[in-house]
């Protein structure tokens, strides 16, 4: 009954994610950020634009699937000559690479509430499989989906090595924290 109630809440989940069944995405109250280190210390930024569809049909974790599509454009860290230059061919590409996508391929309950994600990331051009862990929660109407996972920047191509001590660390830390609720009759 526990694995039934945990699916439940999953389907639930990504339902309102990507606007199905009733439910909405709370894109006001969601956000996806990313953390990369340098010498000097952490750079964070997050993206504005960027979307979830999701499918209500899974009969069981198995079959679910979701896909998240960024808008690489929308990139923020709050410096504007700063982003002008993370837009650039050195770094994201916006110009000849404008949308990031995600696609689930596999969901396995860890435990209830738990989940192991797998799927495909394509990036400037570079597709790789990656794996993490989300957290789900739901309360009354209110559905939460979070977590993160690491990616190695040179993965995708991003091999700039900065100036001195503002060198950037490989590994970029990606964070998500997805809010949806039901929607008004």
């Amino acid at each position: 009954m526990r694995s039934l109630r945990g699916f439940l809440v999953i389907i639930l989940c990504l339902a309102c994610l990507g606007g199905h069944a009733g439910y909405v995405f709370l894109k006001d109250k969601s956000s996806l950020t990313f953390t990369a280190s340098t010498w000097l210390g952490d750079v964070t930024g997050n993206f504005a634009d960027w979307s979830i569809e999701g499918n209500t049909t899974a009969t069981g974790p198995s079959d679910l699937k979701f896909k998240v599509l960024v808008q690489t454009q929308s990139l923020n860290t709050k410096k504007e000559k700063r982003d002008k230059h993370l837009k650039t061919e050195e770094y994201f590409w916006v110009e000849k690479y404008p949308l990031a996508k995600f696609e689930s391929s596999q969901i396995t309950m860890k435990d209830p509430g738990h989940f192991h994600v797998k799927g495909l990331l394509n990036f400037r051009g570079v597709q790789k499989n990656i794996e993490f862990d989300a957290n789900f929660e739901n309360s009354n109407s209110l559905y939460h989906v979070s977590g993160n996972f690491v990616l190695n920047r040179r993965d995708f191509g991003i091999t700039t090595e900065g100036i001195f001590l503002v060198s950037i660390r490989d590994n970029v830390t990606v964070n998500f924290d997805v809010w949806g609720n039901k929607a008004s009759p």
